[in-house]
């Protein structure tokens, strides 16, 4: 059975000038000990998709569907039995270590709190403990839980976060942007940790970017995301080697190739659409360069490409 089985998940947010639906009818399922990439650019759904699981958006937020951990419910869910899955199933990686840390705080402090509110007959001697045995998996000495976020650089501080995320020992590790705006030799340290956590634990992760050269070196599976929908979705070396949808093309053709010849990024022109429309048609139509007629009367439904294989797009070819 899938550890995460999310089914036609739908999330729509009130505003002043209409409802907009940020997820409509995303499914998929995600096993134990898979690292599953959701990609696409920013305002494609990606964060509001994944952060449905545990219950983290906000009260405004009208969630449909069905989201599955292990078997149980969790769309309509008591808020006190989602208490119960946070940080003890699922937790989350956010993105901005600096803002998600307490700078007046101790690093370690902050990850024995949500040991004591999980496990309340936990000693404080043997929270410490874990949480320097935690901050020694992920490469930092255990000494330096003494000290405050501002004292880390940008990459110790992410792996601060991760190591707070493991505090009690979750089934499925969110990551949220988790290298955005680190340095390249640092991105490659962060990555290799969250594989070593996969192969060392057996956890299943959500890594959420909007790279896809971050996506080929760490994921197992990959759902391309666009305008709230699933564009794409197929294991990392059948999305990489043959994509079937034009928005997943224009994705892996914006970022270089440094063993190719040098040439310009090809950008992807216009803007995504609004999504307080209908949602008529498909929504990459405005911006794709072989849209026909069908593209704008009728949405494309996510179809077998090959070997867990989908992509939604009129025009995509399934294998022989």
């Amino acid at each position: 059975m899938a550890l995460l089985d999310v089914r036609d998940l739908a999330v729509t947010f009130p505003t002043t000038l209409g409802d907009v639906r940020a997820v409509d009818g995303v499914s998929f399922s995600l096993e134990p000990g898979e690292i599953m990439g959701l990609a696409g650019e920013s305002g494609s759904g990606k964060t509001t998709t994944a952060l449905a699981s545990p219950g983290l958006l906000p009260e405004t937020a009208s969630v449909a569907g069905s989201v599955r951990l292990g078997g149980a419910e969790l769309v309509g869910a008591a808020e006190h039995d989602l208490a119960g899955v946070r940080w003890r199933r699922i937790a989350v990686v956010f993105q901005g270590a600096m803002n998600a840390l307490n700078p007046v705080t101790t690093v370690g402090s902050q990850i024995v709190e949500p040991m004591r509110l999980h496990e309340p007959g936990l000693t404080e001697a043997a929270a410490r403990a874990r949480a320097g045995a935690l901050l020694e998996q992920v490469g930092i000495a255990a000494r330096r839980a003494t000290e405050y976020p501002h004292e880390f650089s940008g990459g110790m501080r992410q792996r601060v976060m991760i190591a707070m995320a493991l505090a009690c020992g979750p089934e499925l590790l969110i990551a949220d942007e988790p290298v955005t705006a680190l340095d390249v030799m640092v991105q490659a340290q962060i990555l290799g940790v969250l594989r070593g956590l996969r192969d060392d634990l057996g956890l299943a992760i959500i890594l959420i970017s909007h790279d896809l050269s971050v996506i080929a070196q760490t994921c197992d599976s990959l759902v391309v995301m666009y305008a709230g929908r699933v564009a794409e979705q197929a294991p990392v070396a059948a999305a990489f080697a043959r994509p079937r949808h034009p928005y997943t093309r224009a994705l892996l053709g914006a970022f270089p190739d440094v063993r190719g010849e040098r040439r310009f990024i090809d950008g992807l022109p216009g803007q995504p659409p609004d999504l307080r429309g209908p949602g008529i048609g498909c929504a990459f139509r405005d911006r794709c360069g072989h849209a026909v007629d069908r593209c704008a009367t009728e949405t494309p439904v996510l179809r077998p490409m090959g070997p867990g294989h989908g992509a939604a797009c009129h025009l995509a070819e399934p294998d022989a």
